[in-house]
């Protein structure tokens, strides 16, 4: 798979986290899994 790289800002990154934490909560509350959900926010979180 081809990575793609792009620059954000900071606000831009939190909403980008905020979404994905909703998304993560969403799946839990679903009893569906959120590990790709986790793996996205960590790389995300990593920088």
């Amino acid at each position: 798979m081809k990575k793609i790289k792009i620059k954000i800002n900071e606000e831009e990154k939190k909403l980008i986290v905020d979404a994905l934490l909703e998304k993560r909560n969403k799946q839990i509350r679903e009893h569906r899994p959120s590990e790709p959900v986790n793996e996205v926010l960590l790389k995300l979180l990593k920088k």
